[in-house]
């Protein structure tokens, strides 16, 4: 069984969105009829998956990639992202590695970019899931990129200006960044959390959201942890964001000249895997 809160976000994003949503805004390579059916279904069932599939993981892939969606569709889009987000969630807390559904670095920024309007229903459900997830995570399928959902929820509460929760949350992220970090071999022990992860195309994003934060409380773990990030850098970038670390079975691989999608599935290079996503 879901915990509530998982539960609980699949349901408000399923009830925001149509068929027509599914039809839309799919992925147009190939595969299209196949996605357009299986979401629908889940859409339709109003149950959520809890085994991985192609069809469900590359539409979660593809979909959190694209960031060019017109401004008149981009309302629609945005109901149709956070839907597959929480289907994406929805699988990991059914026992599915991050690796086999999405990165968890790369979720709870899916998570945390969606939220656009403080006090709107998804804003706060998305405060609620974090940390359910970070533990889940961290106590029970472990993935050393549970920090960032600790690090999502400091930049929610700097967002709604609860500075009692982004203090708190401070030495927990530098305890948890700490855990993640005794898991990774020696050599990769440089930059304050951005190193613990293997997959680093949205470590600059990240880096922004972080050196948002303030401290008008005077709180020491917090400062420790803005002063900490505001000495790192942005990664240099290529066109379609920083080089990556690592490569996986399904998750887009960027090079300076050229990415391919690593699953013998996927049918489209270059440029054509940006446009297969239609907004």
């Amino acid at each position: 069984m879901l915990a509530p809160e998982v539960q609980a976000l699949f349901d408000f994003t399923r009830g925001q969105i149509t068929e027509q949503h599914i039809r839309d805004h799919s992925p147009t390579d190939p595969g299209y009829q196949d996605y357009v059916r299986v979401w629908t279904e889940i859409l339709r069932s109003g149950i959520p998956p809890t085994k991985t599939d192609f069809d469900l993981t590359e539409v979660i892939g593809l979909t959190s990639w694209w960031s060019n969606a017109p401004a008149e569709r981009f309302p629609s889009f945005l109901e149709y992202y956070r839907f597959t987000s929480a289907v994406a969630l929805s699988l990991v807390h059914s026992g599915n590695d991050c690796e086999e559904v999405r990165p968890g670095n790369f979720l709870a920024y899916d998570l945390v970019s969606q939220c656009r309007i403080p006090g709107d229903p998804f804003f706060r459900l998305v405060r609620e899931v974090l940390p359910v997830t970070r533990r889940h995570l961290n106590e029970v399928d472990f993935d050393t990129d549970f920090p960032f959902f600790t690090l999502g929820s400091m930049v929610l509460a700097h967002m709604v200006k609860d500075h009692d929760e982004v203090a708190r949350l401070a030495p927990q992220l530098i305890e948890d960044e700490a855990r993640a970090r005794d898991e990774l071999p020696a050599g990769m022990r440089t930059r304050f959390l951005l190193d613990t992860t293997n997959y680093n195309l949205r470590n600059n994003q990240w880096l922004s959201l972080a050196q948002q934060l303030t401290n008008p409380r005077g709180d020491s773990d917090l400062q420790l942890v803005i002063d900490t990030f505001a000495t790192i850098s942005p990664e240099p970038t290529f066109p379609w964001g920083p080089l990556p670390r690592n490569e996986r079975p399904g998750q887009l691989t960027f090079c300076p000249l050229f990415f391919l999608a690593k699953h013998a599935r996927f049918r489209y290079v270059i440029f054509k895997s940006e446009r297969a996503i239609r907004p």
